[in-house]
């Protein structure tokens, strides 16, 4: 290959990956939607998130789930004055936040977050406290 024959390639390939990759969709919040295909498939860049999005997607299916990433990457379901309820990867759990070493206990999957009192979070973080050191206690053979 000769160096002209090169450089026409790397102008046209340039060329249609710009054209194909990006394109600015409408704002959020005064931040550009940008959508662009990659090594993966088609995502959305917006204020530094990515997301992932079909090519089919609307702008209102992409912003709602902008909007959704956005509101769970916050982390912080309720906060009481000892307490903290936080979403993570395996669902919400309880922090207790006054404590120098921290210990997190998980929320019961039938047990919705929004309508629990901060007695409620006590009682919760200790039952899970104590069932955490009985499943941990080893006996010897």
């Amino acid at each position: 290959m000769t160096e002209a024959i090169a450089k026409s390639f790397i102008t046209v390939a340039a060329a249609t990956a710009s054209s194909a990759s990006i394109a600015v969709d409408e704002s959020l919040n005064g931040h550009p939607i940008v959508r662009k295909t990659g090594k993966f498939g088609a995502y959305v860049l917006w204020n530094s998130i990515s997301l992932s999005v079909k090519p089919t997607d609307s702008l209102d299916e992409i912003k709602e789930k902008l909007t959704l990433k956005v509101a769970s990457e916050s982390g912080s379901l309720k906060t009481f004055k000892e307490y903290e309820i936080r979403n993570g990867p395996y669902g919400p759990y309880i922090m207790k936040t006054t404590l120098k070493k921290r210990q997190f206990v998980s929320v019961p999957k039938g047990i919705t977050v929004d309508t629990l009192s901060e007695a409620d979070v006590a009682a919760l973080y200790k039952s899970g406290l104590e069932s955490k050191s009985k499943s941990r206690t080893f006996q010897k053979k």
